[in-house]
């Protein structure tokens, strides 16, 4: 058996514990070269650059999905493009059939006129059946 001058001894001769712990999913501090969340976010306004990669993308997905350009007065649609970015104004239809229509036509035009002239031993076929 333990006496208790035994017990006595040991407790006072125990390692004592430290009081200091380290934490493994502690936070480092961020320093001043991190960047912001809030960077990350849309503001209530977008630059004329983003408004234009926008209407683009937005032509060729009326274009190529065959919505009617009427869709894009609807308040649904207005909406949802708030919803997405509240500082962008969707083009109504009449920009979207006339101007930006007009210009996507032009660049796919370019496009191929440049493919055709770089190009050789073509061969112009017609199928009637």
């Amino acid at each position: 058996m333990i006496s208790e001058d035994e017990i006595e001894d040991t407790e006072t001769t125990s390692t004592p514990i430290s009081t200091t712990t380290t934490h493994p999913n502690k936070k480092i501090k961020a320093k001043n070269s991190q960047k912001k969340i809030s960077n990350y976010f849309d503001t209530n306004s977008i630059d004329d650059a983003k408004v234009k990669c926008v209407n683009q993308a937005l032509i060729q997905w009326f274009v190529c999905s065959g919505i009617p350009f009427v869709a894009a007065d609807s308040p649904f649609f207005i909406d949802f493009t708030k919803s997405l970015c509240y500082g962008y104004n969707p083009p109504h239809r009449t920009t979207l059939s006339e101007s930006l229509l007009n210009s996507e036509i032009a660049k796919i035009t370019l496009k191929i006129d440049n493919i055709l002239k770089n190009a050789t031993n073509l061969t112009l076929c017609m199928c009637i059946y």
